[in-house]
């Protein structure tokens, strides 16, 4: 097995740096009735050309390009996009590349693995946060009246294909909200891959380093837990109230991106760890200084606590109307479905705001 492949249960993770030789080799070697590129405006305009200069099958295809944004991660545009497929001829021999972040690989996952009962995709992630985090692991999804990933199946790729080259095309900001899931991978499994974020100097290799442990520590866990019975539900650290906080903001003016609500999000389960006596105060110190190192505070209304509250009951990890949260005991040791109240979950949102 070569350095750059790293092999999940029934598909491989490819990892290069500039070359696209994997893909040209995977398209080649596989006979599909027709291929379709399903991408963004974003993607379309600073990164499909990268892709499709480099590989032919790329430009040479069909290709849906819907408006860039987690707003549009809704059924109306699956709608849109099956109406491509269908205008394209599609078959359950064809094959959709989903080239793009998160919103792509979710949405294209999801769009593929029901439209004629299932038919191929492969990702090719162009985001920081989509090569760390949300391209790997087989969830597909939509969200459904602001609530975030209603709708999905668990459905494994052709394949992954992960080019940090992309990250190039990406702001700042951009590529300091990916790194929140590669700090979330360092608390649930490597403290030392924690630090090493912190530490991290903007080297390309090390950049990369960064983003392939983070790969691997997602992999192994959704190899032992598919379905996220229980092991893979520690990925969602933070998750609970940060995906709770995103889709709250979906509807604002000013949105939040998820590894910036994901990051509000482990300060608060953090939080609630602490007050649970699960967590020490110096580890509940480290995870704390270790985010706010990366992600600028964000300026929370208390008057809106109750609304974000309410949306955490539409988490998919809750059971029998309980809200379960995916704590750690300490950096690399997580804790799964803790049960915790309203009173301490608001209570974690206050302290977030009275941080100086």
């Amino acid at each position: 097995m070569g350095d750059n492949q790293i092999p999940a249960s029934n598909y491989k993770i490819y990892f290069e740096d500039k070359e696209f030789s994997s893909l040209n080799k995977f398209l080649k070697n596989n006979s599909f009735s027709n291929i379709v590129v399903l991408t963004d405006t974003n993607v379309k305009k600073h990164c499909l050309s990268i892709l499709s200069k480099a590989v032919s099958e790329v430009k040479q295809k069909n290709i849906i390009c819907i408006k860039a944004g987690e707003i549009y991660k809704n059924l109306e545009t699956c709608q849109f996009i099956w109406d491509k497929l269908n205008a394209f001829n599609c078959d359950r021999n064809s094959l959709l590349i989903n080239v793009g972040g998160g919103v792509i690989s979710d949405m294209g996952g999801f769009c593929a693995s029901v439209y004629k009962r299932g038919f191929s995709f492969i990702n090719v992630p162009t985001t920081c946060l989509s090569m760390a985090d949300a391209s790997v692991g087989g969830k597909t999804g939509i969200d459904y009246h602001n609530y975030k990933n209603q709708i999905g199946t668990f459905t494994e790729p052709e394949g992954v294909f992960i080019y940090p080259v992309f990250c190039k095309t990406q702001s700042k900001r951009e590529l300091i909200n990916g790194m929140a899931e590669v700090l979330k991978a360092g608390f649930i499994a490597d403290k030392q891959l924690a630090k090493d974020v912190v530490a991290y100097q903007k080297n390309e290799n090390e950049f990369a380093s960064l983003l392939k442990q983070s790969v691997v520590i997602k992999n192994t866990i959704v190899e032992i837990d598919p379905k996220e019975k229980n092991i893979r539900k520690s990925l969602n650290f933070g998750h609970t109230i940060g995906h709770a906080i995103e889709s709250f903001y979906l509807s604002k003016k000013n949105t939040l991106l998820h590894g910036e609500a994901i990051a509000i999000g482990m300060i608060c389960e953090s939080y609630v760890a602490l007050k649970l006596n699960l967590l020490s105060e110096k580890d509940f110190l480290f995870v704390e200084d270790s985010v706010l190192h990366l992600f600028k505070k964000v300026k929370l209304d208390p008057k809106d606590f109750h609304a974000i509250l309410k949306l955490m009951f539409h988490d998919k990890k809750n059971k029998a109307g309980k809200i379960k949260l995916a704590l750690i005991e300490k950096p690399g040791k997580p804790k799964l479905d803790v049960e915790c109240s309203n009173s301490l979950l608001e209570d974690a949102l206050k302290y977030y705001t009275s941080i100086s």
